[in-house]
């Protein structure tokens, strides 16, 4: 059984099905930081598929807006970071609030605490790029260029 399980031509499919279900996992918790009102994971096919509370299936994720799509995206950077370069020590991220609504921006900035917090206990560093002025206290350090 182990031979079977562990053959070559099985062994990749074994390794993403285990990827995938911690990765998923770890966006469900950063989505769930970001309290956007819908759940999402990624597919076999790596698709993001969503769900919305008064749905019962799951849908692709093109039907998200602009804003919701970069929810989505900065917690899939965050879990792929946990779970491939947790050892790195630090996060880049580029205006990761374009496209957001003031109450998703809200939403972005308890994040960035929350996890500024997180990484500066663990001696890791989170860079954010961005020209949006109501991000501005969710840092530690910020440096202005004019």
């Amino acid at each position: 059984k182990a031979r079977d399980t562990l053959h070559h031509s099985k062994l990749p499919a074994t390794v993403n099905r285990k990827y995938l279900e911690v990765l998923n996992g770890l966006l469900s918790k950063y989505m769930q930081l970001f309290n956007v009102g819908f759940l999402a994971q990624i597919s076999e096919n790596f698709d993001f598929q969503v769900m919305f509370p008064h749905e019962s299936e799951l849908k692709t994720a093109l039907r998200l807006s602009g804003g919701q799509k970069s929810v989505l995206a900065i917690s899939f950077w965050f879990a792929i970071s946990e779970l491939f370069t947790g050892g790195l020590g630090f996060i880049i991220l580029d205006e990761p609030s374009h496209h957001l609504d003031s109450n998703a921006i809200s939403g972005v900035r308890e994040v960035f605490l929350a996890v500024g917090k997180s990484m500066l206990a663990s001696g890791a560093q989170l860079i954010v790029i961005t020209h949006e002025e109501a991000l501005k206290d969710s840092f530690n350090k910020c440096v202005e260029i004019v």
